[in-house]
């Protein structure tokens, strides 16, 4: 090879080294296993005709071994068990509609995350609220919901960032060797959930919900950057606070019950931002619609055409990945599934 050029034609392979097999042995590569164990327990309490309660709690153990790569048995250990509790109560205005509270615990295995010291982090600890209302409408054909949520959590892992690469601009994760360091902060997420689900009447469906959530960054390491983890940031900015969905189906009267209609929509508000050139760039908010022909010429056969972005709208969709200055992504275009089925 000369210049960056490969003889294609010719080659035989002999330019490239073969591999010191004796020190890719001695290689300190590090394996982890985790093994965890949960048993749970609960009971309901019906203190009064409308009052129920709810209670339990699982107890979560979990231990991590570590193994090196010229190891059989592992070289060191990481154990931990907690008590998670939960807690319940429901009020009944009516048979069909209720108020509810609750509150869990939060205890989970954060993974294979170390911090400056070459540590494992402690496991992600925390506490969800719940608050909300459920009803039932048409004979229970009809669902509704709506509750206010928050969680908090401690110790989530986030890879810790140095600053700008002063090459290229992008923000520059702090290694050790190989691997990132992390370290643990702490996160609030809060918002509104409303749904409706079921049936208005025998021969029409529909699905319908709305979720607004706020997220944010409460505490941080000194280390963290403002600009990438600092208090108050939102810690999942590709993640849009607004997202509407809607879907319904109706079959058709009379003559044509053969045949069934529907379609929806999925809307979101704008994300972000990334960086690009240097500069922060987000995405926009945008409306996907989709529409949908069935017909069933008998009990045992259906056929169904769908068309996902019916108008064909070129937007670029949310992804994790987006926060670490990456780019965007096209969505999907306008695409069509024609579909038969057959049941005996």
């Amino acid at each position: 090879m000369k210049d960056g050029n490969y003889p294609v034609f010719s080659w035989t392979g002999d330019e490239i080294a073969k591999p010191d097999w004796n020190t890719a042995r001695n290689l300190e590569i590090r394996k982890t296993v985790p093994d965890t164990h949960t048993a749970t327990i609960a009971t309901r309490l019906n203190i009064a005709d409308k009052w129920h309660i709810l209670l339990g709690t699982s107890y979560s153990r979990w231990r991590q071994s570590q193994y090196l790569s010229w190891m059989k048995t592992p070289d060191s250990h990481y154990k931990k068990g907690r008590f998670i509790p939960y807690a319940g109560i429901t009020y009944d205005i009516t048979p069909q509609q209720n108020l509810y509270a609750s509150y869990t615990s939060i205890f989970k295995y954060s993974g294979d995350y170390y911090d400056i010291n070459d540590k494992l982090l402690p496991p992600v600890m925390g506490n969800s609220y719940e608050i909300g209302w459920k009803g039932a409408w048409n004979n229970n054909k009809l669902n509704t919901t709506l509750a206010l949520f928050q969680t908090e959590k401690h110790n989530q892992p986030t890879d810790t960032w140095l600053g700008k690469d002063l090459s290229t601009g992008n923000i520059r994760p702090w290694v050790r060797g190989d691997r990132a360091i992390y370290t643990p902060v702490r996160l609030e997420s809060r918002g509104i959930d409303a749904e409706i689900a079921g049936n208005i009447t025998d021969d029409w469906q529909i699905f319908a919900g709305y979720t607004f959530n706020k997220r944010r960054y409460t505490s941080t390491a000194a280390a963290q950057t403002a600009e990438r983890n600092g208090r108050g940031v939102d810690f999942s900015q590709h993640t849009p606070r607004h997202i509407f969905r809607l879907n319904t189906l109706y079959r058709l009267p009379g003559a044509a019950r053969k045949w069934t209609v529907g379609g929806g929509v999925n809307v979101q508000n704008k994300s972000g931002p990334i960086m690009v050139d240097g500069e922060k760039q987000y995405l926009g908010g945008y409306a996907v619609w989709h529409a949908t022909v069935q017909y069933e010429p008998s009990k045992h056969a259906k056929l169904s055409l769908k068309v996902d972005n019916l108008t064909d709208k070129r937007y670029y969709e949310s992804y994790a990945h987006r926060a670490t200055y990456q780019g965007h992504f096209y969505g999907q275009p306008r695409n069509v599934t024609l579909n038969f089925k057959w049941k005996m």
